[in-house]
């Protein structure tokens, strides 16, 4: 009975307190009231990933939408509940340039086509291009055209401020639906419901049978906090009598919201069964549980659990592009969804409510390129050098750590639950060494049997076999770390559930592995550093061949910026990466990526002599590389910046000399420097960018010129 029993729990916290007291309603004290809108209104999302359609098959009612985008388009053949909508936006009509360029007519057909395959009967159209009167209406018909020859229902979401211009109200006469952006007006003082009705209204004058959908989000757009469950479920209560459907637009930082009212909604309605009674077996527990001593607490298991920690961020997703999508979307590298990551800047910058408009419209059509470009152009200086001025925490952060051991690695470690917990100690001395202030804990050791199928989706390194049931979807209040001895794969974060899984090391003569060695100690915490945020630095290097200016690799006894350390080889922690986890959130899964926001206004380079005096009136030559793939930079031909030093030896970089995007922002610098009719080369990276905007000062290197 545990789950019915939670999930009403859940859904009494979302209704309001008139309906919570049955004993008012039957002693008269409270007018019975019918069937209320806000319970059967009709709603839809844009699904991310299979988890989104495992929630939507489990709970939707068939007037219900799920909508996919042309990269999951797949999924819609895995729907087995609702309604089905292929949608377009604008991330998908973008030139190279990441200018506004419309999808041709054979690539959109051919997606409608796929869309059909998959059982789709609807089509969603969102343009924000910025196109006005005639312009808007044009292409929205010209796309309507492609619509109805699929046999698709067309719905057209332009942004709100395109509805309120002079003839905006056309739109309601060449769409068969309509959606309303009424996000911008869920604020501090409450949902300025009047607005969009007035909207709503004007639409429906325009064309009687127009359908009209309204999108919220569950995010106070004054101020970029969380909405409540209970202010989203108002919000929707306020507009459900008056529209067709309710869209529900959310993020990475807001998935969980969404799904608390999703299913809230859906389990209160009655329109499906409630959920399973049956009780997922509880894990076996390890014959040497931890003792009592250490405060040992026990987490619920159940997808969806409360008591106030952060929901999980399921996402069946490893590589695409050379990038971590998941943990991209946390950082702010996907367009589309507004990302933790740029909401905090944008609290740093103080921006006003119109430049958070500004700058989120940005975002969704080019994600941190655009968001930042445009953040340049409308921030002063004062609100850019805001930017990552965070503190670091004074004092160490303590984190949970709850282990599952697989059955075949327990067997010739039967004391498998002391030796993780000296592990443990082990790698909390290590972090401690090297100035990071966080420690972790041990709160639950157990077993799971990767033989036997757990349910778990997440794709996995370990043979094909199974990952504990609770992998990807455990409220992120602790870390899981599955530990299999057994498994061919790598050791893999995966920071967006806050799991990861690890597999021992073998020792230098190449036998078999082993779960508790010290070199496997330094792999778990090397995996737990990508939990904090920190990135693998064994990736990033130059071969010689793709360096035409001096054929020199990187790393290179010249210049090692790693040295060895831990996100290296499993060595000390380096301070870059005590600065960068020091300065971090507390709360998982971290915002990550967040060594774009540590770049000067204006980075200076300082030339110095060899004796510590500056070299003025030197020519210098700044190649920068680029990151081809994961494991790949190739540095420019052509210098980025060119210039003479001043007389204190210095040369002005301007801003953003990493660029906007984090996984491009690893990089390498070689400067050139010419004087006196010799050169000599010499390099610096990504590290040494950030400290000089934590130090304060120019990027310093020395020239024996």
């Amino acid at each position: 009975m545990t789950r019915i029993i939670l999930a009403t729990a859940i859904v009494m916290n979302l209704l309001p307190s008139a309906y919570l007291r049955a004993s008012d309603v039957n002693s008269g004290k409270v007018a019975r009231p019918e069937k209320e809108a806000y319970l059967t209104v009709p709603l839809g999302f844009i699904l991310i990933d299979a988890s989104d359609v495992k929630l939507f098959n489990r709970l939707a009612r068939p007037t219900d939408i799920i909508a996919a985008k042309p990269d999951t388009l797949d999924l819609l053949g895995t729907v087995t509940a609702g309604r089905k909508m292929l949608f377009i936006g604008p991330s998908h009509e973008r030139n190279a340039d990441g200018e506004w360029q419309a999808m041709s007519d054979e690539k959109m057909s051919l997606l409608m086509a796929q869309a059909r395959q998959h059982g789709a009967t609807l089509f969603g159209y969102n343009m924000e291009n910025g196109s006005k009167g005639e312009e808007l209406i044009t292409r929205e018909r010209q796309v309507g055209l492609l619509a109805r020859a699929a046999k698709l229902t067309y719905n057209f979401g332009p942004l709100f401020v395109r509805l309120i211009f002079p003839g905006g109200e056309a739109a309601a006469r060449e769409a068969d639906v309509v959606v309303v952006q009424a996000q911008a007006f869920q604020k501090s003082a409450g949902f300025d419901v009047e607005k969009v009705l007035k909207v709503v209204k004007r639409l429906r004058n325009a064309n009687p049978k127009v359908q009209v959908y309204v999108q919220i989000s569950f995010m106070n757009r004054d101020d970029g906090t969380l909405l409540s469950a209970n202010e989203v479920v108002t919000h929707i209560k306020m507009i459900a009598g008056e529209v067709d459907a309710v869209w529900l637009f959310y993020g990475p930082r807001t998935v969980d919201r969404f799904r608390e009212v999703f299913a809230g909604l859906r389990q209160t309605s009655d329109a499906t069964p409630p959920p399973s009674a049956s009780v997922e077996p509880p894990p076996t527990p390890l014959s040497s549980p931890a003792p009592s001593s250490m405060n040992v607490t026990a987490f619920s298991r159940q997808q969806g659990g409360r008591n106030g920690t952060v929901q999980p961020v399921p996402r069946g997703i490893r590589f695409s592009s050379g990038s971590w999508v998941p943990f991209a979307r946390l950082g702010g590298q996907i367009a589309g969804d507004a990302s933790p990551h740029l909401s905090r800047v944008l609290d740093e910058a103080g921006a006003t409510e119109e430049q958070r408009r500004e700058v989120r419209s940005a975002y969704r059509a080019g994600a941190n390129n655009a968001a930042w470009q445009t953040m340049n152009d409308i921030f002063t200086r004062e609100q850019m050098g805001g930017i990552g001025r965070r503190k670091p925490h004074e004092s160490s952060i303590r984190h949970a750590l709850a282990f599952a051991v697989e059955a075949q690695t327990l067997t010739p470690h039967p004391d498998a639950a002391e030796r993780i917990k000296a592990m443990v100690e082990e790698i909390n001395t290590h972090l401690e060494k090297g100035g990071i202030r966080r420690r972790f804990y041990v709160t639950d050791i157990r077993t799971y049997d990767k033989t036997k199928d757990t349910g778990c989706v997440q794709p996995r390194n370990s043979g094909g076999m199974s990952l504990p049931a609770d992998y990807e979807s455990h409220t992120h209040d602790h870390i899981l770390v599955a530990m299999d001895e057994g498994a061919g794969g790598a050791n893999w974060p995966c920071p967006w559930v806050s799991s990861l899984e690890v597999h021992g090391a073998r020792d230098e003569s190449g036998g078999p592995k082993d779960m508790f060695t010290e070199r496997s100690a330094r792999i778990l915490c090397h995996e737990l550093g990508h939990m904090l945020g920190l990135p693998d630095f064994y990736a990033l290097r130059i071969e010689a061949e793709d360096n035409p200016i001096t054929h020199q690799a990187i790393p290179s006894k010249d210049y090692d910026p790693f040295g060895g350390t831990l996100m290296d080889r499993l060595g000390p922690p380096h301070p870059w990466d005590a600065e960068i986890i020091n300065r971090e959130a507390t709360a998982f899964p971290v915002i990550n990526h967040s060594w774009i926001d540590y770049q000067r206004e204006n980075t200076v380079l300082q030339v110095l002599r060899s004796d510590g005096s500056p070299l003025s009136n030197a020519q210098v030559r700044i190649y920068r590389s680029n990151r081809n793939d994961y494991y790949q930079q190739t540095l420019d031909r052509t210098p980025k910046w060119t210039g003479t030093t001043s007389v204190d030896g210095r040369m002005s970089l301007g801003p953003l000399v990493l660029g906007t995007d984090p996984f491009q922002a690893l990089r390498f610098f070689l400067v050139e420097v010419r004087a006196r009719n010799r050169s000599e080369y010499i390099w610096f990276s990504f590290i040494e960018v950030n400290f000089a905007f934590w130090r304060e000062e120019p990027i310093t290197i020395k020239t024996t010129l």
